[in-house]
């Protein structure tokens, strides 16, 4: 849920991973900041398979 946000992106910026990324209705935008202003990507509120459908070409 989005209010966990906050301390799941704490976590996050303790491994070694480049980008953030949390399912479509999840956002937060206190996570976001703390994320990007530690020279990571934050993706939120997207879901990869319905953000793939809307590019596919038919």
């Amino acid at each position: 849920r989005s209010e966990f946000l906050p301390e799941v992106a704490e976590e996050f910026l303790e491994i070694d991973a480049p980008v953030f990324w949390a399912q479509q209705g999840i956002y937060h935008e206190e996570a976001k900041r703390l994320i990007e202003e530690n020279g990571k990507v934050a993706i939120m509120d997207v879901c990869i398979k319905v953000a793939h459908a809307m590019t596919k070409t038919h």
